[in-house]
């Protein structure tokens, strides 16, 4: 029997940044760093939905990017049900997102999430 107790893969911290956020109010945020100093975080869009749509996207990479083992993203997440994904503003704001396996590609080094 497999446990299906959740545990957590990994979590990263975005620096706050006057240069790297960019607020476009009321439509969203958006944050780019090509080099991905904050832990591996290259780009993140926030954009507001109705009826709790909201877009978020998380884009992460490069030698500054570290998870717990197992290191091959292929292995991430294929002993679980479902990759639940939390995103938590310094305020306390908070999206989360739970993908199932029909929502989640975990190949060639990358893990993509998409919610229909």
């Amino acid at each position: 029997m497999v446990d299906s107790a959740p545990y957590r893969v990994g979590d990263i911290h975005v620096a706050p940044s006057a240069t790297l956020w960019r607020d476009y109010s009321p439509k969203g945020w958006k944050y780019s760093d090509r080099d991905g100093t904050s832990e591996g975080a290259q780009k993140i869009q926030l954009k507001p939905g109705i009826d709790g749509r909201t877009l978020v996207r998380f884009n992460a990479g490069g030698p500054s990017l570290a998870f717990e083992d197992p290191a091959e993203p292929d292995a991430w997440f294929q002993m679980e049900p479902s990759v639940v994904v939390q995103m938590v503003s310094s305020t306390g704001a908070c999206w989360t997102s739970e993908f199932l396996p029909g929502d989640v590609t975990s190949t060639g080094g990358a893990f993509k999430a998409h919610s229909k």
